[in-house]
C-alpha cells in the first residue's frame, strides 16, 4: 500500500502541475472551450512530448502488465515502484519557464482548477475503489487499471480541463449573466453617452485618442487596455461608470453575435466607429464576410439618432456600408474623392517624429493637424477619433490644438529612447497583417540608421497566414538591415520572403525564443540603431512550449 500511495501522490502532483499549465493556456484562450480544443488538436507535440510518452508510457505498460498477470508479491511491488519512479522523474524534470503573460488565479480559474483536479484524480479513484468493494475487480487488476487510468488522465489533463469547463458552464453562465445584467442595469440608470469602437486594427489607439480629446471638455470613461469582452466591459461599468460619462467601449469579437451582445448590454450606441477591417482572426471567424458582418453589428445596434463613423479608405467598410441607407453615416478617409467623405485628411507628411496633415470637415477650410504618432495608418485613427469628437460638439481648431499633446499608447508604435542612443519602436501589441506592414514602412523611414526588425510573425490568419508572413519577409528585405526572427517554425515563411528578395543571409538571425532574441539585441545593438519590435505572440503560440 505504501508503494501505491507513493505512485498515486507522484502522479497526482504531475497532474496538478500539468493541469495548471493547461489552465494558463485556457485562460489565454479566454476560457473558450472551442478555441482551447482547437489549440489541443493543433499542438499535440507541446503536451505529448517524446520523453513523457516514452518514460511515462513505458513505465505504465510494464507496470500494468505485471499487475494484471497477478504474479508474486515482489513482482507487483516492483511494478508499482517503476510507475512511481517514472512519475517522480517526470515531475522533477518538467520544463520550467517564465511566462510572458503569467496565469492569473482569478476566482473562475481556481474553480476550474479544483473541478479539473477532482475529475482527474477523485472520480477515477472512487470508481476503482467501488469496483474492488463490489467484487468486480481483483486487487491486482484494480491496480493495473489504476496505473493505466492515472497515466491517461495525466497525459490528457488538458482534455479533462475542457470537460471541467463544460461541467461548470451552467454555473459560470449564470454568474456571467447576473454580472452582466447588473452592469446593464447600471448603464440604464446612469444613461451615459455610449460610443462603440471596433475594427480589425486601430480600435485601441482610436479609443485612446478620442478619450484624450473628449476629456478636454467632458467626463470620460473608457474601457481600459484591451478590455473588450462582455466581462471586461461589465467590470469597467460596475467599478467606474458615473452619471454624465461619455463611455467609450472597445468591442472585440471572435465570432458572429458577440458585438451585438455587447451593444445589447451597454445599450444602443450613440456613435459606432469601425476603424478597419482585414483578415485578423480569420482562423476563428472562418471567412472575411463573417468578420465584416460582425464588425457592422454595432452599426445595426445604433440608437435612433445615432451615427456611424466609418473608414472609407477600407474597401470592405465602404462596400458593406451601402446596406445601411437608413443610418446616418460619417465617412472619413484620405482618398482623392472628397465628395464621398464628410471628414477628409490630405497633404499627409509622415516622418520619424510623427505626421502633419490637413483636415477638412463638411467642406469647410482645412485645419492643420500635427501628431506624435508614427505611421500613415495612425492618421486614419486620428481621423476616426476626430469625426466622433466633432459629433460630440468639439470644434476642429480645439481638436487640432489638443491632438499635438497626445502621446502614443503603450506597445503601439511607441518610441522608447534609451541611454545608449538606440531607438526602440515598441509595436508588440500589433498582431494584424496591415499593421505590421505599416510598421515596416515606419522602420524604413529611419534610413540611413541601421534598422533591426524583431518579430515572430503573424498567427490566426487561417489559410492566409503563410502568404501574409511571406509578404512580411518580402517587405522587410527592403526596409531592414538586420532581421531577427523568433521561432524557426513559425517564421519559416518570413524567411522564404526574405530569401526571395535576396536579403543577405549573414544579416538574418533566427532566435529560439524572445529571451534569446533579447540577449542577441543586447550583444549586437550599437549607438544610433533603430529596433522595431513587431508583434509579441502570447505564450500559447510559443513553439518551444512543453507542458
Amino acid at each position: 500500500m505504501v508503494l501505491v500511495a507513493v505512485g498515486v501522490i507522484a502522479w497526482d502532483l504531475l497532474l496538478a502541475v500539468r493541469t495548471k499549465a493547461f489552465l494558463h493556456i485556457f485562460q489565454l484562450e479566454e476560457y473558450l472551450t472551442s478555441s482551447f480544443g482547437y489549440w489541443l488538436s493543433h499542438n499535440r507535440s507541446k503536451y505529448l512530448g517524446r520523453s513523457f510518452i516514452t518514460l511515462g508510457g513505458g513505465a505504465t505498460v510494464l507496470s500494468a502488465a505485471l499487475l494484471w498477470s497477478d504474479g508474486p508479491r515482489w513482482e507487483a511491488e516492483a511494478s508499482l515502484l517503476i510507475f512511481a519512479s517514472a512519475g517522480i522523474i517526470l515531475f522533477f524534470t518538467r520544463q520550467k519557464r517564465a511566462a510572458r503573460k503569467p496565469l492569473v488565479l482569478t476566482a473562475r480559474a481556481r474553480r476550474l482548477y479544483v473541478v479539473a483536479l477532482f475529475l482527474g484524480a477523485g472520480v477515477p479513484a472512487a470508481a476503482l475503489l467501488l469496483g474492488v468493494r463490489l467484487g468486480a475487480l481483483e486487487a491486482g487488476k484494480a491496480y493495473a487499471a489504476m496505473v493505466v487510468l492515472q497515466f491517461l488522465i495525466v497525459t490528457f489533463s488538458g482534455h479533462v480541463l475542457a470537460l471541467a469547463n463544460l461541467v461548470l458552464f451552467p454555473f459560470e453562465n449564470a454568474l456571467r449573466s447576473r454580472y452582466q445584467r447588473s452592469a446593464a442595469k447600471i448603464v440604464r440608470v446612469r444613461k451615459p453617452k455610449i460610443i462603440a469602437i471596433t475594427g480589425s486594427a486601430g480600435k485601441t489607439t482610436t479609443k485612446e485618442v478620442l478619450s484624450f480629446l473628449l476629456s478636454t471638455k467632458y467626463e470620460v470613461l473608457r474601457t481600459p487596455a484591451s478590455f473588450n469582452t462582455p466581462m471586461g466591459v461589465s467590470k469597467t461599468i460596475r467599478d467606474s461608470l458615473r452619471d454624465q460619462h461619455f463611455f467609450l467601449v472597445e468591442m472585440g469579437a471572435y465570432k458572429r453575435g458577440e458585438i451585438a451582445r455587447l451593444c445589447e448590454m451597454v445599450g444602443p450606441p450613440s456613435i459606432a466607429i469601425i476603424t478597419h477591417i482585414n483578415e485578423q482572426h480569420m482562423e476563428r471567424f472562418g471567412s472575411l464576410q463573417d468578420i465584416v458582418r460582425t464588425k457592422f453589428e454595432c452599426v445595426e445596434a445604433l440608437a435612433d439618432q445615432g451615427v456611424a463613423v466609418l473608414n472609407f479608405d477600407n474597401p470592405h467598410i465602404a462596400e458593406y456600408s451601402a446596406r445601411f441607407t437608413g443610418k446616418r453615416l460619417v465617412r472619413y478617409g484620405t482618398n482623392d474623392n472628397p465628395a464621398e467623405l464628410e471628414l477628409r485628411g490630405s497633404d499627409i507628411r509622415a516622418g520619424q517624429h510623427g505626421a502633419s496633415f490637413n483636415v477638412s470637415w463638411l467642406g469647410a477650410p482645412p485645419v492643420e493637424f500635427k501628431i506624435g504618432l508614427l505611421g500613415k495608418h495612425n492618421v486614419l485613427n486620428v481621423l476616426a477619433a476626430t469625426a466622433a469628437a466633432l459629433e460630440c460638439g468639439l470644434e476642429p481648431k480645439h481638436i487640432a490644438y489638443w491632438i499635438r499633446q497626445f502621446s502614443p499608447p503603450q506597445h503601439r508604435l511607441q518610441v522608447i529612447p534609451s541611454d545608449n542612443q538606440v531607438t526602440v519602436i515598441d509595436d508588440s501589441y500589433n498582431s494584424n497583417p496591415d499593421g505590421i506592414l505599416e510598421a515596416l514602412q515606419v522602420l524604413a523611414s529611419f534610413k540611413p540608421r541601421r534598422r533591426i526588425l524583431v518579430t515572430p510573425g503573424l498567427v490566426e490568419l487561417g489559410g492566409l497566414q503563410d502568404g501574409y508572413n511571406r509578404r512580411v519577409g518580402e517587405l522587410a528585405a527592403s526596409c531592414c538591415d538586420v532581421v531577427i526572427l523568433v521561432g524557426p517554425k513559425q517564421t519559416a515563411k518570413i524567411r522564404e520572403g526574405l530569401m526571395k528578395e535576396e536579403f543577405p543571409a549573414q544579416q538574418l538571425i533566427v532566435a529560439r525564443d524572445f529571451s534569446e532574441a533579447t540577449n542577441l539585441l543586447h550583444s549586437m545593438s550599437k549607438s544610433d540603431d533603430v529596433i522595431l519590435l513587431a508583434n509579441d505572440l502570447p505564450d500559447q503560440h510559443d513553439e518551444h512550449l512543453i507542458i
